[in-house]
């Protein structure tokens, strides 16, 4: 910094030097309050809202404006006259709107909606009414499918029923010591089948039906001489509301032996095409090897529903 010089002393806050002072630096090449670079305020270099580029402006170039309907239709320029900033002037003196006689290009709101399109296979709103009647489609022709697939899997289909067989609604089977609806296949003993079982069905209105119970492993699960046993066969149901129907064969709860397993007893629903007037020798006199589906084919009858459990003896003292 220079000698210090005592004579020149001005108080303890403001020393005096030879060369330089407290407020002002007196360099060569710069100073504090008017540096040699760009201030910020004026930049050498461009800015966005005043240019100063030597060879360039920020202004847009100007376009002739082109003609209403320049989709259309070819828009020609003329390449000898350009604009000022280079770029070809439209020459629409050749434009022709399109007429009928030509092709016309459909416009965007034209063109058919891809939702539109698929909006018989999407879901409903969950607030509209078809919502819950769709999603009520969907369930039953799901429980519907699970029941061809357990009689399949139990061999129902094709033993006593036709392997075309489509289930159209479901089957409640109570037994009146279980209090409740049984599952299919499930497995019960003589004693909870000694009473008549009630069956309900849910099916259209204005059509008739023929029930019938029939043990497929008569006599034996592993001997089935006597396929099928008829234990239950009642025809004319849903003529009136108040009509329960015609028996033809009263129930016989099932009695299979001791060694001779699980008997499968199925519940087979066949649909009248119109009302029958059994006589008692339309009805085979002999319960064993009755075909039901084969016997209500004579009357025109087909199979709509059907259902299967399963009876045992569990104990050698097991009776009716």
């Amino acid at each position: 910094y220079g000698e210090y010089n005592n004579s020149e002393h001005n108080g303890y806050d403001k020393p005096k030097y030879e060369h330089d002072t407290y407020d002002t630096l007196n360099y060569e090449h710069d100073t504090y309050n008017e540096p040699h670079h760009a201030t910020y305020n004026e930049p050498h270099h461009d800015t966005y809202d005043n240019p100063k580029h030597e060879h360039d402006t920020y202004e847009k170039p100007k376009y002739e404006q082109a003609p209403e309907h320049d989709t259309y239709g070819k828009l020609k320029y003329n390449q000898n006259e350009e604009h000022s900033n280079g770029n070809p002037k439209y020459d629409d003196s050749e434009y022709q709107p399109p007429t009928s006689d030509k092709q016309h290009v459909p416009a965007l709101h034209d063109e058919p909606d891809p939702l539109d399109q698929m909006a018989p296979y999407l879901e409903p709103p969950s607030n509209s009414p078809a919502y819950h009647s769709y999603h009520s489609t969907i369930c039953k022709q799901a429980v519907l499918d699970g029941i061809a697939a357990e009689l399949k899997q139990a061999k129902v289909i094709p033993d006593i029923l036709p392997t075309t067989f489509v289930p159209e609604f479901e089957l409640s089977i109570t037994f009146d010591g279980l209090r409740r609806p049984i599952d299919m296949g499930q497995l019960l003993s003589i004693n909870d089948t000694h009473e008549e079982p009630i069956i309900e069905f849910d099916a259209p209105p204005g059509n008739m039906f023929t029930v019938a119970i029939v043990d497929i492993d008569s006599p034996s699960n592993s001997r089935h001489g006597y396929r099928s046993y008829r234990h239950f066969l009642m025809s004319n149901l849903g003529l009136y509301d108040d009509h329960c129907g015609e028996k033809l064969t009263a129930y016989r709860a099932p009695q299979p032996s001791f060694a001779s397993g699980a008997h499968r007893l199925a519940v087979v629903v066949l649909k009248q095409t119109a009302y029958v007037g059994f006589t008692p020798q339309d009805v085979p006199h002999s319960r064993v090897r009755f075909d039901a589906v084969k016997w209500g084919a004579r009357y025109h009858m087909t199979p709509v529903a059907a259902s299967y459990f399963m009876v045992q003896r569990k104990h050698v003292m097991d009776s009716v």
